[in-house]
């Protein structure tokens, strides 16, 4: 994108991004989503998901002067049920669910609201899950966190979107541990039966979210973290839209074709 920059923090020339339409038309009365111009390095956020079936682009020009080229792009139609939440949703709560391990439902996919569009300001969602309690234990993996980062990526205390994770049913529970910022593959276990996840945001500038598996298994088996990543199938990739690179960035990965022949990749070096 090359598009006449800002001034005086306005667009004389831009591009408009409809993306929260009930149909495929808009009039003098909508309400645009975003407004970019600039040179594509100066953009926070170069992928935007509409929020259902239409997304509608508005290039306007003035009749000044300038050599800028414009834009261009690439699309995709994606399959929307595929970042639908497993859980039972909780009645009055706009993004907070339960779930239940049963004997022929003991795994799933939970995601923040609207993923993989940007989560909406002031959210406030839970996510509980009720294990069996002689002989169970929660397994999550956070496959994709992209939230909003504060003054120190690596401090979570600074960030105001953050996800809390607490070792039992409610927030008065044990907290176990705080994700925030941009992070791949992240494996939380519950040390008994139950986990409760709160996903909070604030006011200002939004990210893409979070996407996450869960599973109930059986509580002798206690997972570790590995010091590399067995990257998923393709179909996994794609359903929590990320790519190969963006999961294996700064770790050693084996990297498996259909034939489960194992590769060795990191982003960081060299290997012949």
């Amino acid at each position: 994108m090359d598009i006449k920059p800002r001034y005086r923090r306005s667009c004389a020339d831009y591009l408009r991004l409809y993306l929260n339409l009930d149909g495929p038309e808009v009039n003098e009365y909508s309400k645009h989503d975003h407004e970019l111009c600039g040179n594509i390095t100066d953009l926070d956020q170069k992928t935007y998901f509409s929020k259902d079936r239409a997304l509608i682009m508005e290039f306007h020009s003035d009749k000044g002067f300038g050599n800028f080229t414009g834009f261009k792009g690439r699309y995709r139609f994606i399959d929307k049920t595929q970042f639908k939440t497993s859980g039972l949703k909780k009645d009055g709560f706009p993004c907070s669910y339960d779930f239940h391990s049963f004997h022929n439902n003991t795994k799933g996919y939970f995601f923040s609201p609207l993923y993989p569009q940007n989560y909406p300001a002031n959210s406030k969602c839970s996510y509980t899950f009720y294990g069996h309690a002689i002989d169970e234990r929660v397994k999550i993996i956070f496959m994709n966190i992209q939230l909003q980062q504060g003054t120190d990526p690596r401090n979570c205390d600074t960030n105001t979107d953050y996800i809390i994770i607490y070792d039992g049913l409610d927030s008065y529970a044990r907290k176990k541990q705080v994700l925030c910022g941009l992070r791949n593959n992240e494996l939380v276990v519950s040390n008994a039966s139950n986990l409760y996840i709160e996903f909070r945001s604030d006011s200002t500038i939004q990210g893409k979210g979070f996407g996450a598996t869960y599973e109930f298994i059986p509580k002798n088996i206690i997972p570790t973290q590995l010091p590399y990543y067995v990257v998923p199938r393709k179909s996994l990739l794609e359903k929590f839209d990320i790519s190969k690179e963006q999961f294996c960035k700064e770790r050693f990965c084996f990297l498996c074709d259909d034939r489960v022949e194992p590769t060795i990749s990191s982003s960081r070096f060299q290997m012949s």
